[in-house]
């Protein structure tokens, strides 16, 4: 069986002039720069599944710290430019352009060949490579519509042994809001699957549909780090991919430096969904899942010394409720309300999306600038509540 780079809807041009310190907007849609005070994606390893990196180009030769070839080349240079792209959004080091997570390392792991295409086996056997050689995020921006037992063997290998798997959702997409296009392995329920969308938060029309997405990332026009030291504008969920990733290698090494261990690939995902900004129908959608992933509404891991500040007034009346770990159902004033998210338990803490909560009350949610702010409003907006102290 063969896995391919998903067709790519456009690529606008290739350059080398570059600005200075240019700053993607898909990097301000998911507000890496909100994080980069606390983390720059220190001490993580994201392992990139593609045609290699180019380990010559002055934005990643440092971020390297290890890789193979497994098409039969011999050397995990890249000879298609996909891989390298992808790569930039990860862990570009920002001499020019910056990646979401600059500091993170990276496995170069080339299990595509110069047309971007690649074996079942190829794939399986560089994911277990990377299990083995210290990968703890596995970024794959490829796919194929048909399954591979060996390939869901691998990924399930991974999982096990603690590894947070990324996967493009694929760029088959259609306006037919209902059809299932999702490639695999994003279809497979160990990993993340990641929708593409625009600098105006819209779903791209390329961008695959299905009840596997679970959030979108920004994947439509990405400047990033080509091969031959150059630089390219490209669109695929294939570039949304590596923005999750990046972003994962945040969150890990903010939560290696705060928690002092790592987050399991469910508490990670759960992370993801509850720091996603809801832009389709209301809830999960087969579009953009559970919404576009951004820290700008709130960044934070459990507070060891902090607690959360809350105040309800105008109008506010207690409720009372029951919530179960690892359950979707909630008892709220004495009835059952499904919830996107499941409780969770993170160190001392229990997790309830603030979002669920909000609407329990009729009411939305947003964060201030500084992530640390959250307001509940109502339909007209007037400021209802305020939670304070959403630091670490």
């Amino acid at each position: 069986m063969t896995f391919r780079i998903p067709k790519t809807p456009r690529i606008v041009f290739v350059t080398e002039n570059v600005p200075e310190g240019y700053m993607s907007y898909g990097l301000t849609l998911i507000g890496a720069d909100v994080m980069w005070n606390r983390t720059h994606g220190e001490n993580t390893v994201v392992a990139v599944i593609d045609t290699g990196i180019d380990y010559k180009h002055p934005e990643l030769k440092d971020r390297i710290i290890g890789g193979k070839d497994f098409t039969g080349k011999g050397d995990f240079m890249d000879d298609n430019g996909h891989g390298t792209h992808v790569s930039g959004i990860i862990a570009a080091s920002g001499i020019k352009v910056s990646g979401v997570a600059p500091k993170s390392n990276l496995l170069a792991v080339k299990v595509l060949d110069k047309e971007g295409e690649g074996q079942d086996q190829d794939v399986a056997d560089g994911i277990a490579w990377a299990v083995e050689n210290g990968a703890e995020i596995i970024s794959m921006s490829f796919g194929s519509q048909n399954p591979s037992p060996i390939v869901r063997q691998a990924l399930r290998f991974a999982y096990k042994k603690g590894a947070i798997l990324v996967a493009a959702a694929g760029n088959e997409g259609d306006e037919n809001i209902d059809a299932d296009t999702v490639d695999y392995p994003a279809r497979y329920p160990e990993t993340i699957a990641v929708a593409a969308v625009d600098a105006k938060k819209i779903i791209a029309p390329f961008s695959s549909k299905g009840p596997e997405v679970d959030v979108a990332g920004p994947g439509v026009d990405i400047y990033s780090t080509y091969i031959n030291g150059k630089y390219v504008y490209l669109s695929g969920t294939s570039m949304a991919t590596p923005h999750i990733s990046g972003a994962i290698a945040l969150v890990l090494s903010d939560c290696k430096r705060i928690m002092g261990r790592k987050m399991t690939p469910e508490e990670m995902r759960n992370y993801l969904i509850m720091h996603t900004e809801d832009l389709g129908p209301k809830g999960k959608d087969d579009a953009y899942g559970y919404g576009m992933f951004t820290f700008n509404y709130g960044a934070s891991l459990p507070s060891r010394s902090k607690e959360i500040k809350i105040k309800l007034d105008r109008g506010f009346t207690r409720m009372n409720g029951i919530v179960q770990i690892g359950a979707k159902v909630a008892v709220v004033d004495g009835k059952e309300i499904n919830m996107d998210v499941e409780p969770f338990k993170f160190g001392d803490y229990v997790y309830v999306s603030a979002r669920f909560l909000a609407e329990q009350l009729g009411a939305k949610t947003s964060f201030d600038a500084s992530g640390k702010e959250l307001t509940i409003s109502n339909s007209k907006g007037t400021r209802l509540a305020d939670f304070a102290d959403l630091d670490c």
